[in-house]
């Protein structure tokens, strides 16, 4: 694979992103889809011992959406293996970072992040009735949480 990657594992919840991701791995060469797997499972479920040990993890746009952000850190941190350089790199919505006022990627509503929590929480849930949404929002975490929570395992992290 590109930049010597032995092989990639994706893991993606929803049915019409994973069918999306198995359309664009068609697109690249026999090498390259023999070495992905592609998972249509929630990371909450899946054994991480079935899964093997990552140098690298990419986790984008996932904390934010999963019950119990804990608990999936918990178990990127044992997919991560103990190679020194090993981290994970995490993208996550946070309404603290200026950034997403503008670019806020969950549901296209005009400075939701700008607004305390309790109150874009409810303008979200109103807004989403009737959107055929298939994902939900559950936490808007700062980025210390977030990093805290991979230090806890003595684990790196970036987030983004």
């Amino acid at each position: 694979m590109e930049n010597g990657a032995a092989g990639a594992v994706g893991i993606e919840v929803s049915s019409g992103r994973y069918q999306t991701a198995l359309l664009n791995i068609w697109e690249c060469p026999e090498t390259v889809r023999a070495a992905v797997q592609l998972l249509n499972a929630d990371i909450q479920a899946i054994d991480p011992g079935s899964l093997g040990r990552f140098d690298v993890i990419f986790c984008n746009d996932v904390l934010e959406h999963v019950s119990d952000p804990g608990e999936v850190i918990r178990r990127i941190c044992l997919l991560m293996s103990d190679r020194p350089g090993a981290f994970a790199f995490v993208s996550v919505w946070n309404n603290r970072y200026p950034g997403n006022v503008l670019h806020e990627p969950h549901y296209d509503l005009p400075a939701l992040g700008i607004l305390p929590h309790a109150l874009a929480k409810e303008f979200y849930l109103h807004c989403r009735k009737g959107s055929g949404l298939d994902y939900e929002v559950f936490h808007w975490h700062d980025y210390d949480y977030y990093r805290s929570g991979f230090a806890g395992f003595g684990k790196d992290c970036m987030i983004y």
